[in-house]
Formats: C-alpha cells, sequence, structure tokens
C-alpha cells in the first residue's frame, strides 16, 4: 500500500508538470530557469519568445518585422545610413559606397532599359558575325545587370556565391566582393572603393575564399563568361588581369598588397563586357580578401 501511495503522488506531479497554465499564470519548468509564458508582460523586463520568456527579443533581424532589424537583440528601426547587411531590413541590401539600405530591382529600371537596348543591339551582331559567346557580346558596349549571375570556384565545388539581384554595371563601372567586411574596415586595409562594394558574408563556403589553389569562375544564367582561371600561388598574393586568357597565368600580373587597387581596373585587350580583372589575399586578415569584376567596354 505504501509503494502504491508514492506512485499515486508521483503520477499527480507528472501531471500537473504536464498541464497547460492557466492564462496570466507564470509557470517555472521544475529544475529548469525557462517560464513559460505567452505575452511579453509575463515577462518582466524580458520578452516571450516561443512560449518561453527570454532576455533578448531577437538574434537576428529574421526575428523581427520585415521592416526592421536586430539591434543590441532588440527589434528596432533601420538607422538612417548602414554599415553592412545587418543595418537592414531582410529584403534589402547596403549600398557600400552611398551607405543607404536599397531594394534589389528598384531605382535601376531605367538605366537597365537604355543600357540593355543598346547592349544586346551590339552583341547580336557580333555574335552571329564572329561566333562569340553570348556572355561577352550582350554586354559591349552598354550596362549590363548582374541578375543571374555567380562566381564559382572549380577547383571545390562547395564554393560558389550567387550576387544578389539589383546590381547593374556600366561601361567601365567596376564591383568589390568581400569576402566578409563591411566598407570602413574594408577602406582601412585597401583604400575607400570606387564603384560598387558588396560584402557576402562568406565564413567557410563560398566565393571570395583566397587561399592559393582556386580556380575562379564567373557564370551567368549557368553559361561561364570568364575562366576558369588559372590556380595562383599560395596565399600573400594579389593578381591584376592584363590580358583575355583567364585561364593563362601570363594574363595576370603578379602585384604585393600595397599595388592593389579594387575597384579601379584598366582595360583588358580582347576582353569586353563583365570580367575577372583583380583578386587578392589579404595577409593575416582572410575577411578582407576580395575579388573585383569590371564591365570592360
Amino acid at each position: 500500500m505504501r509503494l502504491f501511495n508514492h506512485l499515486a503522488v508521483l503520477s499527480v506531479l507528472l501531471l500537473g508538470a504536464c498541464a497547460p497554465p492557466s492564462s496570466g499564470a507564470q509557470v517555472v519548468l521544475p529544475h529548469t530557469s525557462m517560464t513559460i509564458c505567452s505575452d511579453d508582460v509575463e515577462c518582466g523586463d524580458g520578452f516571450c519568445r516561443f512560449g518561453v520568456c527570454a532576455a533578448q527579443e531577437c538574434a537576428t533581424k529574421l526575428d523581427c518585422a520585415p521592416s526592421m532589424i536586430c539591434a543590441e537583440h532588440r527589434c528596432a528601426d533601420p538607422p538612417p545610413t548602414c554599415r553592412g547587411p545587418d543595418d537592414c531590413p531582410v529584403d534589402q541590401f547596403c549600398d557600400g559606397i552611398r551607405d543607404v539600405c536599397f531594394v534589389p530591382g528598384e531605382g535601376e529600371g531605367e538605366g537597365e532599359g537604355e543600357g540593355e537596348g543598346e547592349g544586346e543591339g551590339e552583341g547580336e551582331g557580333e555574335g552571329e558575325g564572329e561566333g562569340e559567346g553570348e556572355g561577352e557580346g550582350e554586354g559591349e558596349g552598354g550596362a549590363i545587370s548582374l541578375d543571374g549571375y555567380s562566381l564559382e570556384d572549380r577547383e571545390s565545388t562547395a564554393h560558389k556565391t550567387t550576387l544578389p539581384v539589383g546590381i547593374t554595371l556600366l561601361p567601365g563601372e567596376s564591383i568589390v566582393i568581400a569576402r566578409n567586411a563591411t566598407a570602413a574596415s574594408f577602406a582601412g586595409k585597401w583604400g575607400a572603393v570606387d564603384g560598387w562594394f558588396l560584402n557576402v558574408e562568406v565564413v567557410n563556403l563560398g566565393v571570395p575564399i583566397v587561399n592559393g589553389r582556386e580556380r575562379f569562375t564567373l557564370v551567368a544564367d549557368d553559361v561561364v563568361v570568364d575562366g576558369p582561371g588559372f590556380v595562383g600561388a599560395s596565399t600573400k598574393h594579389c593578381y591584376q588581369r592584363t590580358g583575355s586568357d583567364g585561364g593563362d597565368i601570363g594574363s595576370w600580373a603578379e602585384v604585393s598588397e600595397r599595388e592593389a587597387t579594387p575597384g579601379t581596373a584598366s582595360g583588358v585587350p580582347g576582353r569586353h563586357g563583365v570580367t575577372i580583372t583583380e583578386w587578392c589575399d589579404a595577409d593575416g586578415a582572410p575577411n578582407l580578401e576580395f575579388i573585383e569584376l569590371t564591365n570592360l567596354e
């Protein structure tokens, strides 16, 4: 009988622990510090997240409303200027040159229309007469949208970075793609970028990761536009494009970090359209590695 009484008491305790809380009641789970909740008011100075009280309202901006960001673990309105993607709502990017958030595809309509019209007309003519690939012909002489473009490392199937939509390069314009650095920290190493700047926040997988064993390749809608490039030397090297064949080491000039010029590219004989024009490893600062693309005239 004594054993039966102990079992009965244990059953009551278990049933009580599993029962749903009454309205407005706080239930502290046994042997933990978690408090079940249904509203912020039940958590004092904390927040009710996923039915449990937490000291932080958000971990990332994905925890907040679409128009807000996560700042110091609280959902807040975006600042008037941005320093990186965390300062912009989830559907926007930070323009590293103008320091403002933008929605991909908005505000580009007029420029893309003019550029595409001119570029397609010239590209079709050259493509039919000379048999050149679409990647070079379409953009020659006009603006080129990078929608559908990606950078790949053909030495590693895991390393691929798809560029965000809404970026259009005018003739002669460049975009610098940083591994994982804000515009400010990048400028501290290489100087201010004259053109587009994109932080792709690559940590372990993606492009650019520069270790000296990569074959960088530019792809547009599953068609190779440039590359695969040659396999560079080990780390602490920078390369600038000098020739049309990116797979030939003779088409690249090896330069020191002090001679690197991200965002400023010269013409490359025999190349037109979007081209990989420079890439660099950063000594002791892998997050500052970069690849430069340029719309060559």
